[in-house]
């Protein structure tokens, strides 16, 4: 996922932003491991059920990730390759003039 993510972005979003958002997504990542290291700190000293606070703290993102991956759009690449060149968008060639097709 860490290597799709970016790679989404950057074909779905505006070209004024796409630096931006990758940025964003990094930072994102790098809060979500601190956060996740002072959960498993604060869980240690939990005898005996700590591991399992732990990892079941670690379902919450898991599932929000899970449940936005089903709305997410194709991005016109992604359609230009599976020959739907019609579908999606209507505007799609004026919001994405570097879109491959």
């Amino acid at each position: 996922m860490l290597q799709a993510v970016p790679l989404y972005l950057s074909e779905i979003a505006p070209a004024h932003a796409r630096g931006s958002l990758n940025v964003m997504f990094q930072m994102a990542t790098t809060i979500g491991i601190w956060v996740a290291q002072w959960i498993n700190y604060g869980t240690q000293n939990v005898y005996p059920h700590g591991w399992r606070i732990s990892v079941g703290l670690a379902f919450v993102p898991a599932i929000i990730l899970f449940l936005g991956s089903i709305i997410i759009p194709d991005t016109p690449n992604s359609l230009v390759a599976r020959g739907y060149e019609g579908q999606g968008d209507p505007g799609a060639s004026e919001g994405y003039p570097g879109c491959r097709g």
